[in-house]
């Protein structure tokens, strides 16, 4: 009895991770991230002798665009200052990657600095990081548009907002990667309002909060979060007039922790074609509808009792003056 069991749950991840792995490749467009990368070759082969062993990315998702706040550790087990270039591609390079938006950089606490822009094989937003011996700890706040995001079945194609979170160019650095992934629903969002989100069964969910554990991400066949929700407004968001300097504020005040992480429940949502967000709207469209029609069906009652106490009252009335009339 176990081992059938210990089969059908294995048989159902196999069949949620190729489910995943279909909607992951017919989707396009949207936002796209990850951690950033070394820029060269040669800065792929410095990077070796560093150890990314923690990360702590948070993400305040809005109608049309991201904010994200990432913060990452590096260990270097040398005796050295290690400096290496690193970055992120432009979304020139394809459908892989897309535009970043107010890249700010701080290393150790330090004062913000800009990443450049520079042409090399391809655009590229980069900086250069020093780490010196021991522990180097990198916060990055950056923006990416979310709105345009294209699922293409058989029957029809479906546009709403998408995020994409890249675990898989964590393999780029050396150690576990471990750490969190939160995000937050704003612009009247909540998290029932989510038609999709993957890789199934690794989120903890609130009522506008999400978790994922980093290491169950990367240790995810497709390495890829995807967070597909409804546009409400997003033809009309500028995202060159947004302030991000205000968004990375308020970002910067949320500050959820092992005690937030209780709070949370196992949270699914596979709707991505939005047919039961159709079926919920529809019933509620039915409810409505009936209760207008009790509504209109107790207001001919109300008004019927009344006309009717109204006769009875009248012929009761003409009942007795006719009775005293004969006396």
């Amino acid at each position: 009895m176990k081992i059938c069991i210990m089969l059908a749950l294995i048989m159902g991840c196999m069949e949620c991770a190729f489910g995943s792995e279909a909607i992951l490749q017919s989707i396009e467009g949207g936002g796209r991230t990850s951690i950033f990368m070394p820029l060269t070759q040669e800065d792929s082969l410095t990077a070796a002798s560093l150890e990314l062993f923690k990360q702590e990315v948070k993400v305040d998702l809005y109608d049309g665009y991201a904010a994200v706040n990432a913060i990452y550790w590096f260990n270097n087990a040398s005796d050295r200052i290690i400096e290496i270039k690193v970055g992120f591609p432009s979304a020139s390079k394809g459908k892989k990657y897309s535009s970043k938006y107010w890249i700010r950089y701080h290393v150790n606490n330090g004062q913000p600095f800009v990443a450049h822009d520079t042409l090399l094989e391809t655009q590229w937003l980069w900086w250069k990081l020093s780490f010196q011996p021991g522990v180097t700890e990198v916060k990055l706040y950056y923006g990416v548009a979310t709105a345009g995001g294209m699922l293409q079945t058989a029957n029809r194609t479906f546009r709403q907002n998408c995020l994409q979170y890249d675990a898989g160019q964590d393999r780029k650095w050396k150690g576990s990667g471990a750490g969190d992934i939160w995000i937050q629903m704003n612009d009247g969002y909540t998290t029932q309002d989510i038609m999709g989100a993957l890789p199934a069964l690794i989120f903890q969910g609130g009522s506008a909060m999400l978790h994922v554990n980093a290491a169950d991400l990367i240790n995810d066949s497709t390495r890829q979060l995807l967070i597909w929700y409804p546009a409400l407004d997003s033809n009309h968001t500028n995202i060159h007039r947004i302030s991000w300097e205000q968004k990375f504020n308020h970002l910067s005040m949320w500050n959820p922790d092992k005690k937030t992480l209780t709070t949370l429940t196992p949270f699914y949502a596979d709707d991505f074609e939005g047919k039961k967000k159709s079926e919920e709207l529809d019933r509620a469209h039915a409810i409505e509808m009936w209760k207008k029609v009790a509504g209109s069906l107790i207001l001919v009652l109300v008004i019927g009792s009344f006309i009717f106490s109204e006769l009875k009252s009248r012929r009761i009335h003409l009942s007795r003056r006719g009775g005293n009339t004969r006396e």
